[in-house]
C-alpha cells in the first residue's frame, strides 16, 4: 500500500521543526520538507535526510508552488502551510485535477439498482441563535 504523502510547504521555527516531523512520520506519512525557509539547512539534512525528502522553491511563486507540488507528477495528498501561502484556484486545479487523481483509493460509489442512480440524502440546515464567538457578526 502506497505511503500517502505530505508536502510541508514551510517548516515550522526552530525546535517546533522536529517535532513537526516527528509526528507527520508517527502517523506513518512520507514528508517532502521545503527547504525554502530553514535557517540551517545542512543539519536539518543530517539530522532528517533518511526519513524526509526535501525540495526547494518559493511558496509564494504560484508556478513554483505547484511544481513543487505535483513534483515528478506524484503529487502529495496534503500540502501543510503556515506562512499564509494562498492557495488559489489555479493551484489546487494544478494540485488536485483529474490527472493527478489517485489510482490508489478503494473507495467508490454504490452500484446503481435497475435504472435508478443512489439518491444523495438531503443537506441539513443549523441554525445558530448567537455565534459562539464573541465579536463575530454575521
Amino acid at each position: 500500500m502506497e505511503q500517502f504523502r505530505a508536502l510541508l510547504v514551510d517548516a515550522a521555527p526552530g525546535p517546533l521543526l522536529g517535532r513537526e516531523l516527528e509526528r507527520l512520520l508517527g502517523h506513518g506519512l512520507a514528508v517532502t520538507l521545503n527547504l525554502r525557509r530553514v535557517t540551517d539547512r545542512a543539519a536539518v539534512r543530517a539530522e532528517w535526510g533518511d526519513r524526509v525528502e526535501f525540495t526547494d522553491f518559493d511558496p509564494f511563486d504560484e508556478e513554483a508552488l505547484l511544481a513543487g507540488a505535483v513534483r515528478d507528477g506524484l503529487g502529495h495528498h496534503a500540502v501543510k502551510s503556515r506562512a499564509g501561502v494562498p492557495l488559489r484556484a489555479a493551484f489546487l486545479a494544478g494540485a488536485a485535477g483529474p490527472v493527478r487523481a489517485r489510482t490508489t483509493s478503494t473507495w467508490r460509489p454504490p452500484p446503481a439498482t435497475g435504472s435508478q442512480s443512489p439518491t444523495p440524502p438531503a443537506p441539513t440546515r443549523t441554525r445558530w441563535r448567537s455565534s459562539p464567538w464573541p465579536n463575530c457578526s454575521r
